[in-house]
């Protein structure tokens, strides 16, 4: 649904069919009755249709592949230091990843070269106005493990997240 909202290059397509759309989902209306000028969404239609029918049925969750680096590192449970819970919910940019991610003093076994290779090529998608291509920076989850130890692990997801609701890595 955000993918709807990102047009603003001066058609109506605020106003009318967006509209449309939410008056489409208010009545329960069918696809085929809901009027979109494909102009404007372009290849996109087919993936708005998909999404549409997921909110007509009650979906609020729209989940698509996405870019994670998970890593865990287990400790005892008398451990006292830990990077996972600094600049959580921070984008970093892929150089600021890779130099947390690569730092032994950060992380005890340093981030493989194969998944460096990795992040660095990956293709980042065309700019949008007020996003920022990052790995969010999740809050690590702590598991008991066995022999009385403890799993920590940090996630980082890559998108395009809106700067205004989250902050940046230093």
């Amino acid at each position: 649904m955000l993918q709807i909202l990102n047009y603003g290059d001066g058609t109506d397509f605020y106003g009318d069919n967006l509209q449309k759309l939410k008056q489409g989902i208010d009545n329960r209306t069918k696809w085929s009755e809901l009027v979109i000028d494909p102009s404007i969404v372009g290849s996109d239609l087919a993936y708005l249709k998909n999404v549409y029918n997921l909110v007509l049925r009650g979906s609020d969750v729209y989940p698509y592949s996405q870019y994670v680096l998970r890593h865990t590192t287990n400790v005892g449970n008398g451990y006292n230091s830990n990077i996972a819970d600094v600049n959580v919910d921070c984008v970093y940019t892929s150089s600021q990843l890779l130099s947390e991610v690569q730092n032994a003093g950060l992380w005890i076994f340093p981030l493989p070269g194969e998944l460096q290779y990795f992040i660095q090529h990956i293709p980042a998608p065309a700019a949008q106005s007020g996003y920022l291509w990052g790995w969010l920076k999740r809050s690590a989850t702590r598991t008991t493990a066995p022999f009385n130890r403890v799993d920590l692990t940090t996630e980082y997801w890559l998108e395009q997240w809106e700067q205004t609701q989250l902050g940046s890595a230093v």
